[in-house]
């Protein structure tokens, strides 16, 4: 027995210092939080707590594993409406931004202090000899070539100004160095994949189209290019209007009246057609309007986003797209261009966009004929509700989330606005019910057949996965030649979550894990999705993964933790393949003493492969309260008097 209990000792003291190794190895992070398998949520718990003060002193800082070349700088400070606090920090090194690299603490009424979000640990690289902002510039409209910049157009200057109130003033470039990824993967936080680089946009008129461009500093080289506009692909759709509706339009007492609607909750929006700010609909003062195709469904559009706003405002307290009075430009009977490069020869008219950069919204007419051209029929422009709501939105993840417009989060990006376009249908009424979660479906085509582009209810129908990575129809998102890395294609993975959540379901995913699941109703649904999208849990380049979590924090914020409600965020999420509780357990190993209470939403596995745990024998509870299960393996012993008690909160599917 001797010799046992002496090997059980050098067991225990091996098991302990080989685990204190791993944890120095992995973060000193891991010091002061608790943090599950490959996520980036970390829970302060062991005795020290970031705050907005203290999160540059150097005691956080060797946790960060940071030098004093590093810092966080604080860009923003909320306190929601269930008074939680939100800080967002952007890491700086000497002086420069790191791209992508932004920490979140939230500070909760009842509860420890959390934070999650990306750092990069231990960043050291030298300034390197660069090229002027002019020569960075010169380049980069190398790149992307134009026949018209929007800096060039003086109408469009004046626009910009109009729509943000004076916010922004120019579409000129302006300079600005950061730390940018050299790579497509936005989601390697290595200190090796970063360069210094100029960060500019480069918005053009003709062809139409506004990206975020960074330039190697050093060489001139093309890092990456990020769209801000976002548009729904190349589908012929149509409308059939709805029925009946009215618009509100500026009277004035000049001699014209203009299509411009001042008057609704949110935003005010700017209608004029052919892509033009200077060509507004108009009519004579006193007159009626002209009732011919291209007003009709300029009218339509217009409903349609104010409806959107009307949603956004009533539903979700949101005083427009980028809740802070930018107001939008709706140009009707849009071009669009697939071309690469210049001169511009292939223009069509199937789409429908939103640049959540300048607040301009475009639709085409999805005609051959082109703006003000044939448009014989109103009922294939690109202006449902629902594909309108659906753009809208990308100017609300634009200015909250902001999530980048390729890989995974391209997808959640465009899988939020089918949520949230779906959500103002369903607000709004009037739709079939057995259809309402097809995207498009009231737009059809000469012969009456639905333009259905992406089925919430069923991907699969559409070619879309349902199943998070293991789908067959899940789009590589390394192959970023095509649709942005498969940003409409992977949408059907949060797209299909969202559905179980709202109705429930059941079937078995690709994985072969099946699943039944109870819905929650639109109502408490589409609450959790909006918090998930605008209160800060999400990061620019989140995956799937980060999102499940963004998910059941809205929820248990909402709704509490073991409720209903943020159960049946994690089921349906593991529904989809995200967020499998079982691997997010508690290894126990050594000597525990009571008085103690151990409490998490993840089972606990005590004594697993290699790793002993002894109860002492003090009379003292020592308690582990797990999730699903609290599972106990040989190695576990307990000495005379010892009082060992597990209990199991069936709380896992809210664990994160």
């Amino acid at each position: 027995m001797k010799n046992i209990l002496s090997t059980l000792a050098l067991l225990l003291i091996y098991s302990t210092v080989t685990r204190s190794q791993n944890i120095e190895k992995e973060s000193p992070l891991s010091l002061i939080t608790t943090n599950k398998m490959n996520s980036n949520w970390y829970r302060f718990d062991k005795g020290v707590k970031p705050t907005k003060e203290n999160l540059n002193s150097v005691e956080m800082k060797q946790y960060f594993e940071m030098d004093n070349n590093n810092s966080f700088q604080c860009i923003k400070s909320d306190t929601d409406d269930l008074r939680i606090i939100h800080h967002s920090f952007q890491q700086v090194y000497k002086g420069y931004p790191v791209q992508f690299a932004i920490f979140k603490i939230h500070e909760f009424k009842d509860k420890t202090i959390e934070g999650n979000g990306h750092y990069v640990p231990r960043f050291n690289k030298d300034i390197p000899t660069i090229i002027s902002f002019n020569e960075a510039f010169n380049f980069a409209k190398q790149y992307f070539p134009s026949e018209k910049y929007m800096w060039q157009d003086s109408m469009e200057e004046l626009s910009l100004r109009k729509r943000s109130r004076g916010k922004f003033q120019t579409y000129m470039p302006k300079e600005e160095l950061i730390w940018a990824v050299s790579t497509h993967n936005f989601n390697d936080f290595r200190v090796s994949n970063y360069t210094l680089a100029y960060k500019m946009t480069i918005s053009s008129s003709l062809p139409s189209f506004s990206k975020v461009v960074y330039i190697d500093a050093q060489s001139g080289k093309l890092l990456n290019a990020l769209d801000l506009e976002h548009n729904c692909g190349n589908h012929s759709f149509t409308t059939n209007f709805n029925g009946t509706k009215s618009v509100a339009y500026y009277s004035s007492i000049s001699s014209f009246d203009k299509l411009v609607d001042s008057c609704g909750v949110g935003d005010i929006i700017y209608t004029s057609d052919n892509q033009s700010a200077i060509n507004p609909y108009l009519k004579f003062a006193g007159s009626a309007w002209p009732n011919t195709n291209n007003f009709n469904s300029a009218a339509t559009s217009m409903w349609a986003l104010r409806e959107a706003e009307k949603y956004y405002y009533n539903i979700h307290s949101r005083p427009g797209w980028d809740s802070s009075g930018f107001d939008v430009d709706l140009r009707q009977n849009a071009i669009f261009y697939s071309d690469v490069t210049l001169p511009l020869d292939s223009p069509y008219y199937r789409n429908a966009s939103f640049n959540g950069g300048t607040g301009i919204c475009k639709v085409g007419n999805n005609e051959s004929g082109g703006p003000n051209g044939v448009n014989t029929i109103t009922s294939d422009d690109i202006n449902s509700i629902d594909v309108l709501a659906h753009e809208m939105t990308h100017g609300v993840t634009y200015s909250t989330a902001g999530l980048v417009y390729s890989g995974e989060s391209g997808a959640l990006n465009e899988s939020f606005s089918d949520i949230f376009g779906i959500n103002t249908y369903e607000y709004v009424g009037g739709y079939s019910a057995g259809n309402l979660w097809k995207i498009g479906y009231d737009m059809t085509d000469v012969n009456g057949i639905h333009q259905i582009f992406r089925d919430m209810q069923n991907p699969h129908s559409k070619g879309d996965p349902n199943t998070y990575l293991t789908d067959a129809f899940w789009f590589d998102t390394t192959a970023t030649a095509y649709d942005y890395g498969g940003v409409h294609r992977n949408s059907g993975v949060q797209n299909y979550m969202y559905y179980l959540l709202v109705t429930g379901g059941s079937g078995t995913n690709a994985n072969g894990l099946a699943y039944s699941i109870s819905g929650i109703g639109f109502a408490q649904a589409r609450l959790i999705a909006y918090r998930a999208l605008t209160v800060g849990y999400l990061n620019a380049t989140s995956n799937h993964v980060e999102a499940r979590d963004a998910w059941v924090h809205a929820a248990v914020d909402l709704y509490g933790n073991c409720s209903t409600q943020s159960q049946a965020v994690g089921k349906a999420w593991e529904a989809v393949g995200v967020g499998s509780y079982w691997y997010y357990g508690n290894n126990i190993c050594g000597t525990k003493t009571g008085y103690v209470v151990n409490q998490s939403n993840s089972p606990y596995f005590i004594s697993p492969s290699n790793c002993a745990t002894t109860i002492t024998g003090n009379g003292l509870e020592v308690r582990y309260d797990g999730g699903d299960f609290v599972n106990i393996s040989p190695g576990f012993n307990t000495s005379a008097g010892a009082f060992f008690t597990a209990r199991t909160n069936q709380c896992f599917y809210s664990n994160y």
